[in-house]
């Protein structure tokens, strides 16, 4: 897996690649609580290059949605695929978590 962050005016995106599974959750746990965490107002997750995601990376998603919440910050998922997207929706995550679908619908 691989997590480059950058930034979008004023969303700090985290951008990963590869699989988010429960041998690598530990790295992208961290680099989202990190985020979470922090003064960043608005986080959002780049999937473009995601090529599976299994329960524990949902389960850091909801997680991380949850910090930024609870401080009436903005989390959102960027560029989801298919297939990701159809488990996103089977667990109603699509329904709490904002996603977009290009860079140019954030704001």
């Amino acid at each position: 897996m691989d997590i480059i962050n950058r930034i979008i005016r004023n969303h700090k995106i985290i951008e990963v690649a590869g699989e988010i599974d429960h041998y690598q959750i530990d790295i992208f746990k961290k680099a989202v609580y990190e985020l979470a965490d922090s003064d960043a107002n608005s986080i959002i997750i780049d999937l473009k290059n995601v090529t599976f995601i299994d329960s524990s990376g949902i389960g850091v998603l909801v997680s991380g949605y949850k910090k930024i919440a609870a401080r009436r910050g903005h989390f959102g998922l960027l560029n989801v695929g298919n297939d990701i997207y159809a488990l996103l929706k089977l667990s109603t995550i699509d329904k709490v978590i904002p996603i977009y679908n290009s860079e140019e619908d954030l704001d």
